[in-house]
């Protein structure tokens, strides 16, 4: 995708005494994703509809999730059956967590801290770490 561009027209109506009104501005965006899409689907961003799309620093959150942090703690190889079983409950909780989140927030995307170029973005982290 291009980067985001930022179209600017004016709509001016008036008569020729010189009654103008006020401009209005009409805005186009594109959206360039760039980073880890958790939920939704970047074609499902309608700009001419102003959908909301938040961003999320997966790893703060991962950190707050019990299943990584014994991972974490414990010291346990992702790649183990244990690290295995742990890191698919992590990534179960963190998903539930998006979603709950995006849906509450009214965010057609969920994507990755700075994933997105163009478009104005919200920060969902602490409200997906509040939902663990």
């Amino acid at each position: 995708m291009m980067i985001s561009a930022l179209f600017l027209s004016f709509a001016v109506e008036g008569t020729c005494q010189g009654a103008v009104s006020q401009p209005t501005a009409y805005f186009s965006w594109e959206i360039d994703v760039t980073g880890d899409v958790y939920f939704g689907k970047k074609a499902s961003v309608d700009p001419s509809k102003k959908d909301k799309v938040g961003t999320v620093r997966a790893t703060d959150v991962y950190l707050q999730i019990p299943a990584y942090k014994e991972i974490v703690e414990k010291g346990i190889d992702k790649e183990s059956a244990e690290g295995n079983k742990l890191m698919k409950k992590a990534t179960w909780a963190f998903k539930q967590a998006i979603k709950k989140v995006a849906r509450a927030s009214a965010c057609v995307l969920v994507v990755e801290e700075g994933g997105v170029i163009g478009y104005p973005v919200i920060d969902l982290t602490s409200l997906v770490i509040e939902a663990i």
